[in-house]
């Protein structure tokens, strides 16, 4: 009896082992099922995520390209003429007789002299022949003679020698009327021409003389006080005098640089960099010869560029290396120099009026230096 009670009793047992192994199978089976829609579930969403990271990293991106658009300088490119600004018979202030006291560098290559009831304008130079524009604005006649117009250079007697000759002379001009005028001479030592109109007298500097040649050597050059001008930084970073040039190809130095200036190359440019051309003037460019003489490097820190009137500056403008570079790119002066070396390139300038005294200033880590009565300096050929 014992023996069939234990029987039943084991089948038993062993039947709910067998119910309770069915039914934790089917629940893993459940749960593993669950786990791979969790999964599923969460890969989907990251995936999602991702996806909707990557449209907002590519929006991101395009906002800072457009960002970055914004942010890139364009500027005009140059525009190189050949020509002078035109003739000017509007109304305007008129130089005083025997020179003015800001401007002393006589007229200019690039604008209208006014003198009193009349106007003249150089608009070309040609081996030995200057062509002039002349125009009377007053109401008498007026009659150009060989002294009017002439070249000048002068013997040890103090004769002048230059052969100078005015086509036609002597010419009767009416009031309002305007005629082209032709100046030539023979000596070829000739540099300066003259002129004498109605007691105003000025001169200027027409061409280099036969001595000028561009720098060829990183000698060290240290100017004198004539070609000196106040007011600029000296190599030792204090304010003292500083090399100035008046005249083209004109060599001078601090004997750490020495520069000259080449040529002007006038431009049809409204604006060159942050320099925007005044209404009845002009954006122009110097072209600049420098040597480093010294065994270390040179670096142009800024520009400074300026015209001043009797009654003080009408333009100031800084420009940076950085600006120099954005605005003239390969074309601009080099702003940094290697020691025992020759680089040159453009700096630009406003021309603003014939009256009034355009000038730049060169600023570098070892001094300054100055160019003055940029328009008057003849056009590169």
């Amino acid at each position: 009896m014992l023996y069939k009670i234990n029987r039943r009793t084991i089948i038993t047992w062993f039947l709910l082992i067998l119910i309770l192994l069915l039914v934790a199978g089917c629940a893993q089976k459940v749960d593993n099922q669950n786990k791979k829609t969790d999964t599923t579930v969460s890969e989907n969403s990251e995936k999602s995520v991702d996806n909707t990271s990557n449209t907002n990293n590519k929006q991101e991106s395009k906002e800072a390209s457009k960002e970055v658009e914004k942010t890139i300088e364009t500027f005009e490119p140059l525009k190189f003429v050949n020509t002078p600004l035109p003739f000017d018979l509007e109304p305007h202030r008129t130089i005083t007789p025997l020179g003015n006291e800001i401007r002393n560098a006589g007229p200019s290559r690039i604008g209208t002299f006014y003198g009193d009831g009349f106007r003249f304008q150089i608009i070309g130079f040609q081996n030995n022949v200057t062509t002039i524009k002349f125009a009377n604005i007053g109401s008498e006649t007026i009659t150009l003679t060989d002294e009017s117009i002439k070249y000048i250079v002068y013997s040890n007697g103090g004769e002048n020698i230059s052969g100078t000759k005015l086509t036609g002379a002597p010419i009767s001009i009416e009031p309002n009327q305007t005629k082209d005028l032709q100046v030539s001479f023979t000596d070829p030592r000739t540099v300066y021409l003259r002129f004498n109109i109605k007691d105003t007298i000025t001169e200027i500097r027409i061409r280099s003389s036969l001595q000028d040649k561009p720098i060829s050597d990183v000698t060290p050059l240290v100017s004198d006080r004539s070609n000196m001008t106040d007011g600029g930084i000296t190599p030792e970073g204090k304010e003292g005098p500083v090399p100035v040039t008046y005249a083209s190809l004109e060599i001078v130095g601090n004997g750490y640089t020495k520069f000259q200036v080449l040529g002007i190359q006038y431009t049809g440019n409204d604006t060159i960099g942050k320099l925007s051309k005044p209404e009845k003037g002009m954006l122009a460019l110097a072209k600049v010869r420098l040597a480093n003489t010294s065994n270390e490097e040179i670096s142009i820190n800024q520009v400074v560029i300026r015209s001043i009137s009797g009654k003080g500056i009408t333009v100031e403008e800084t420009l940076s290396k950085e600006d120099m570079q954005k605005a003239l790119g390969d074309k601009g002066l080099p702003t940094s120099i290697k020691p025992q070396s020759i680089v040159e390139g453009f700096v630009p300038f406003v021309f603003n009026d014939s009256l009034e005294v355009t000038m730049i200033g060169i600023e570098t880590n070892k001094g300054s230096m100055a160019i003055r009565h940029l328009d008057s300096f003849p056009p590169l050929q």
